[in-house]
């Protein structure tokens, strides 16, 4: 597993509810993440037009949750929305750093 520092994250987070976007396929791609006693504790999709893959947008927030990271694998037929999940985290995640 690796963590946030080799993800290219801060390895402490400040404690919060960030909101981040990223390019899907169809258009934005957002999230809010809630850190939590300096942890990731919870990822939600908030705003997406992505018609493929809608299992990425649960599946991907709760891997990125259990490995405390957005260096998770992308859900098979969904990489783009994906992608985008990850790097909306990332962006969510500077506010925190």
């Amino acid at each position: 597993m690796i963590g946030l520092a080799a993800a290219g994250l801060a390895a402490e987070l400040k404690d919060g509810v960030y909101a981040g976007k990223a390019g899907g396929y169809n258009g934005p791609v957002r999230v809010a993440v809630t850190v939590k006693d300096g942890r990731i504790d919870e990822v939600e999709v908030t705003s997406s037009r992505e018609s493929r893959g809608r299992r990425a947008a649960t599946e991907i927030p709760r891997r990125i949750v259990q490995a405390n990271s957005t260096d998770v694998d992308a859900i098979s037929g969904a990489t783009i929305f994906s992608d985008a999940i990850k790097a909306a985290v990332k962006d969510a995640l500077k506010d925190a750093q």
